[in-house]
């Protein structure tokens, strides 16, 4: 069994997303472009197609979705996102625990 890989500020420089979950949404970050990124709401569908070009996953920005399942989950989602855009900067000393890094894209869908 391999060991349980952890990411730090010193390991993540080859990383290019980050995933920060919240209690209302996943937090999208580009890191090579934002130090924060937009929260995908959980009531977003998942069978979604989200660009993954990291420019456009900005905080002053609409979510980055190309394309909607469906018109119910396309209302649904967007009157979400529309008042949830990121939550505050973790506080100093938050466990690194709740910040998942991988270098997948996210255009695949949540």
């Amino acid at each position: 069994m391999e060991p349980r890989a952890v990411i730090t500020e010193r390991t993540s420089g080859r990383l290019d997303w980050a995933y920060l979950l919240h209690a209302h949404g996943v937090e999208v970050i580009g890191l090579q472009d934002h130090r924060r990124g937009p929260v995908v709401p959980w009531s977003t569908d998942p069978r979604g197609q989200f660009t993954d070009a990291p420019a456009t996953w900005r905080l002053d920005a609409p979510l980055p979705i190309l394309s909607r399942p469906g018109p119910a989950a396309a209302v649904s989602a967007r009157s979400t996102s529309a008042r949830v855009r990121s939550a505050p900067a973790p506080a100093a000393g938050m466990p690194a625990a709740s910040l998942l890094a991988a270098p997948a894209s996210p255009g695949r869908g949540l």
